[in-house]
């Protein structure tokens, strides 16, 4: 959602002021893009409904979960299933039956 703050109606205060006692954020970093960068970041960034810097924020954190992901985070699922059919060799050829789940002894 894009706020329109040239109407009067979205410069009306949602409430009381309220100070945060710390810096929530950390330290500030500054970070420099060329302007094409900041013009496909804008527009991504609008399409999301976010801020530039929430954007960057996000994209920086999302890089750093996929470079260390924590002990926690269970692993990934494979992106493929494997599915083995058995070959049409006969019980004596290879010592499979395939109404078991054993091997045979040949």
């Amino acid at each position: 959602m894009i706020m329109d703050y040239g109407k009067p109606e979205n410069q009306v205060p949602a409430g009381p002021a309220v100070r945060r006692t710390k810096d929530v954020m950390g330290a500030h970093v500054p970070v420099r893009f060329p302007a094409a960068t900041v013009a496909v970041i804008k527009d991504l960034a609008s399409s999301d409904g976010v801020s530039v810097s929430s954007w960057i924020r996000t994209v920086v954190n999302r890089e750093l979960q996929r470079r260390r992901p924590s002990a926690t985070v269970a692993a990934p699922r494979p992106s493929f299933i494997m599915t083995v059919e058995p070959s049409r060799q006969t019980v004596s050829d290879s010592g499979y039956h395939p109404n078991s789940d054993e091997l045979l002894d040949v």
